[in-house]
């Protein structure tokens, strides 16, 4: 079968043979003859699927009874072997795509050719409610994730450009949670080396935010121990947040800094080593977990 040519020959042939045939008939025979070429073209070491018998009586009477099918068998590739079998002996890979290609597509065009006013309009409103749906289904996704990151941290957060709503850390990639206090030495060891993790990563555009949750004992002790942080924190003055994140993520000793996901949901707490051994390359991992 010459490749040239071939989709303006096969249109041209499928065009007759929904012409002679009426559109109804010629799609119930070339869908299925799209269904036998699809299976030769999915199971190319399987010999039986090249045969297309003349005995069954469904290809019989719905295939090979259409006006020019014929011509249009041995465009494709098939031989008629014998008074049982036509078989496809067609080599080129490349042809057998090409016809599957024409196929779908002039199926789809007779399909719709055959569509009524009733059915156009029963599709548009089914298009419609299914549209409908998934903006439900993303708005109540939404809600649900802003709600769980709130119902932990508290509905604000506190940044150096003022209040957010946590509900906005949806819209950043990586989401730490960072135990700490100023009274604690390993802290503040650590804060420096955090905070230039935190610059480095997010120097090209925001994809980190840290929010710090302090076991600090007093506001000023937070206010001073906060001043040399870039991210965001728990209100000190929200206790109930930060002792409910301090249960709910089981931190027994800081600096603890732990990756959750858009629905609050701890990740890693490995997250600090991560940063001291890795530094910015440990964002594949955490990724790759995010993912998981």
């Amino acid at each position: 079968m010459e490749i040239d040519n071939l989709d303006t020959q096969l249109f041209a042939q499928f065009q007759l043979i929904a012409q002679d045939n009426g559109p109804q008939n010629a799609l119930g025979g070339l869908t299925i003859l799209f269904k036998l070429l699809k299976n030769i073209s999915e199971n190319p070491g399987d010999p039986k699927y090249k045969f297309i018998k003349k005995s069954n009586k469904t290809i019989s009477s719905k295939l090979l009874n259409l006006r020019h099918i014929s011509e249009v068998l041995t465009l494709i590739g098939y031989i008629d072997k014998d008074q049982d079998n036509y078989e496809y002996a067609s080599r080129l890979r490349e042809s057998l795509e090409i016809v599957l290609t024409i196929l779908e597509v002039f199926n789809s065009e007779l399909e719709d050719s055959l569509k009524t006013p009733e059915d156009r309009e029963r599709e548009r409103l089914q298009k419609e409610s299914e549209e409908a749906s998934k903006k439900f289904i993303e708005s109540f996704q939404s809600e649900r994730v802003n709600n769980a990151l709130a119902n932990v941290l508290g509905s604000t957060l506190k940044t150096k450009r003022g209040n957010i709503q946590t509900s906005s850390l949806k819209d950043v990639k990586f989401v730490l949670l960072y135990f700490s206090a100023h009274w604690c030495g390993p802290c503040r060891a650590f804060t420096p080396q955090l905070t230039m993790f935190y610059e480095t990563v997010n120097a090209n555009g925001k994809q980190l935010e840290i929010v710090f949750v302090s076991s600090d004992r007093s506001q000023e002790q937070f206010d001073e121990y906060y001043s040399t942080m870039p991210w965001a924190a728990v209100p000190y003055s929200d206790s109930a947040a930060r002792g409910r994140a301090g249960q709910i993520y089981r931190i027994h000793g800081i600096p603890a800094l732990i990756l959750i996901d858009k629905s609050g949901v701890a990740k890693s707490d490995t997250c600090r080593d991560d940063v001291s051994r890795k530094g910015p390359t440990c964002l594949r991992d955490w990724e790759r977990i995010l993912n998981s």
